[in-house]
């Protein structure tokens, strides 16, 4: 019984402080989701496909993310990056600056960087070098 009383002590303590109930995210990363659970899960696949280098799916789940969340500004940015030079690209491009407004720095820095118009090569990989650092600064 003395040992049970420690042990019933011990996951009480844990239990009540792993129980986080706020809702409150300081972090000042790039705001990728919204309100719409389904938008937001859409964005993340659209992310994973991104970073294994699937672009065709990305781009579809991306797309997808609008339909269902048209205010997502950062699926805006990545579909322009997807979409090639053209009507499409621009629209997606002053969708994102336009739909920015009012979030945090690492998310007006992430839509920044489509307003970089050098050609290809090293000013162009030095300055989105210089925004990805300072984005990093920021939030690590």
């Amino acid at each position: 019984m003395k040992k049970l009383i420690p042990a019933i002590l011990v996951v009480t303590v844990l239990t009540i402080s792993c129980n986080n109930t706020s809702d409150s995210t300081d972090g000042k990363y790039i705001q990728w989701s919204g309100e719409n659970e389904v938008a937001n899960a859409m964005v993340g696949k659209g992310i994973f496909h991104f970073l294994n280098i699937e672009r065709e799916k990305a781009y579809s789940f991306f797309a997808g993310s609008l339909e269902v969340d048209s205010t997502l500004f950062a699926s805006h940015v990545v579909l322009a990056w997807l979409t090639p030079n053209g009507e499409a690209d621009e629209m997606h491009k002053s969708k994102a600056r336009e739909l920015v407004k009012g979030k945090n720095e690492n998310s007006n820095l992430m839509v920044s960087l489509l307003d970089i118009n050098l050609p290809a090569g090293k000013e162009r990989r030095a300055k989105r070098h210089e925004i990805w650092s300072k984005m990093h600064e920021i939030e690590p």
